[in-house]
């Protein structure tokens, strides 16, 4: 179904103006960009638009491996490789992701195939990370401990 279409000088920029031909266009482009090596943004998976109320509660590991893009075999291994992913799974052993998996999975896939760090290295920045958000949370504490005395003192004057 492959056709390729010779447009004079003059016609593509009026056939530019149809939606259908720009659609067209873009997709065009895009695989011109997959061609030479310039990986496009990673899609918006469905479980983190917002606007949608049909959330499911449980992906199987088809669906997550459809959204990230990589096979089934990738997920099950990154779940045996990082303790922290423990998707949920049924009477038959079947793995059933809740969007809080997606989410560190989200992570994982930034890490290994978007950042390109070694699995180890994913493991050793999902650590540093961590302990950043631990140590966040201790000076945050420390804030609010501050201004409760504040305000207390303020009202005392």
């Amino acid at each position: 179904m492959n056709q390729r279409i010779h447009l004079s000088a003059g016609a593509s920029d009026n056939l530019a103006k149809i939606p259908y031909i720009r659609e067209v266009e873009t997709t065009l482009i895009t695989a011109h960009t997959l061609k030479d090596n310039i990986k496009p943004p990673m899609k918006q998976l469905p479980i983190f638009d917002e606007s949608s109320e049909n959330l499911k509660r449980y992906y199987s590991i088809s669906e997550v491996a459809a959204m990230f893009e990589v096979s089934k075999s990738t997920i099950r291994f990154w779940e045996n490789e990082f303790d922290m992913l423990k998707p949920h799974k049924n009477s038959k052993g079947d793995r059933m992701f809740t969007p809080g998996n997606i989410q560190q999975l989200r992570t994982i896939f930034h890490l290994v195939k978007e950042r390109g760090f070694t699995l180890d290295g994913a493991k050793k920045e999902l650590k540093a990370q961590k302990e950043r958000m631990n140590a966040k949370k201790v000076y945050l504490d420390k804030l609010l401990e501050i201004k409760k005395f504040l305000v207390h003192l303020k009202e005392d004057i």
